[in-house]
This record gives structure tokens, sequence and C-alpha cells, in this order.
């Protein structure tokens, strides 16, 4: 047996050829496809990137204006306790002033009354005045007796 090598016909070769270029083409589709399957996950990751980033930064924006709200609220009831302490010693103070002053009036109207008691009558006043004779003891007593007289008008 011997082997007969044949020729390609004409139209043989064009097919081949065809084939061949037809091969080619599917696979440079097949890789056009491919690369832009990879461009458009690549696109989109960097897009979940760029809201991942996004997204962080504005937490992190929020969570410095929480921050600062926070210190501001604390700083507000620091001032409201120390305004309410000082309201409070001013309140207490006055109070305390109040009480004085009534107390001193008190104690004043006191003394007046037991002044009266001791003048009440010639005798007690005499007394007080023993040292003296009876004419300047009289006078005495009839004197601090208006001067008490005027001194309740007032």
């Amino acid at each position: 047996h011997s082997r007969v090598l044949r020729r390609e016909t004409q139209e043989e070769i064009l097919v081949r050829r065809m084939f061949n270029e037809s091969i080619k083409f599917e696979h440079q589709k097949l890789m056009e496809h491919e690369r832009a399957k990879a461009e458009a996950i690549r696109k989109a990751n960097e897009e979940q990137l760029n809201r991942y980033e996004s997204m962080e930064r504005y937490l992190t924006d929020q969570e410095k204006i929480l921050k600062e709200s926070i210190n501001e609220q604390n700083k507000a009831e620091r001032l409201s306790r120390y305004e309410q302490r000082a309201a409070f010693r001013q309140l207490e103070a006055e109070m305390k002033n109040d009480y004085l002053s009534k107390l001193e009036a008190i104690q004043g109207q006191w003394e007046k009354q037991n002044e009266k008691k001791v003048f009440e009558d010639n005798t007690s006043i005499r007394e007080a005045f023993s040292g003296m004779n009876n004419y300047v003891a009289d006078i005495a007593a009839r004197n601090i007796r208006q001067t008490l007289k005027q001194s309740d008008k007032a």
C-alpha cells in the first residue's frame, strides 16, 4: 500500500481558511467578552469601594458631630449645675441676712419692751436714779416716758 498524497483543492483550502478565521474570530469575541466582564467587575468593585469609603467618611463625621453634641450637652449641664449651686448659695445668703435682720429687729423690740417694763412706774424709774433728789428723778422719769411714747409712735 502506498499512500497517495492528494493535493487539497482550492475549495478545501478556502474552507479550511474560513474555518480557521471563524475560530480566530470566535476566540477574539470570547476574549473581548471576558475583558469586558473583567472590566465591569473591576468597575463594580471600585464603585463598591467608593461607596464604602463614602459611608465610612459619613459615619466618622456623624460620630464627630455626636461627640461634639455630647460635649456641648455635658458643658451645658455642668454650667446649669454651677448656676443652680450659685443661685442656691445666693438664696441661702439672702435668707440668712433676712433672718439676721429680723432677729435683730425682734431683739431690739424685746430690749425696748424690757426697758419699758423697767421704767413703767415712777418708783422703778426713781430707783434707777436713787442717787438724785426726788425733783430731778421725776423730771428724768417724765423725759424717759415721753421718749418711749415717741419711739412707739415712730
